[in-house]
C-alpha cells in the first residue's frame, strides 16, 4: 500500500487489476478489500479533507497474461 501513490480530490483515476487464474475467482473479494483501503487511505489524507470532494475511480480486473498478479494505478492528465 505505501507505494501506492495518494488518491487526491478532484482526482480520475483507473485501477487495474491482473490476477493469476488461481486468485482470478476471488477477485470480488480482493478488490473491495483494497479499494476500501485506498478510499479509507483517501479519506484521512489531507489532500481529500475538504468536505464534499469529488473523486472518481474505474476499477477492472483482467487476467493476468504472465499469471502474476499485479495492480496498476492511472491518473487522469490535466487538460
Amino acid at each position: 500500500m505505501d507505494e501506492l501513490p495518494p488518491i487526491e480530490k478532484g482526482g480520475d483515476y483507473a485501477l487495474i487489476f491482473e490476477l493469476g487464474e488461481g486468485k482470478y475467482a476471488s477477485a470480488n473479494a480482493f478488490m473491495n478489500t483494497l479499494l476500501g483501503l485506498l478510499l479509507a487511505r483517501a479519506a484521512e489524507s489531507k489532500q481529500t479533507a475538504a468536505a464534499g470532494s469529488a473523486l472518481n475511480l474505474y476499477c477492472n480486473t483482467e487476467r493476468a497474461e504472465d499469471g502474476v498478479n499485479s495492480l496498476k494505478l492511472f491518473k487522469k492528465r490535466a487538460e
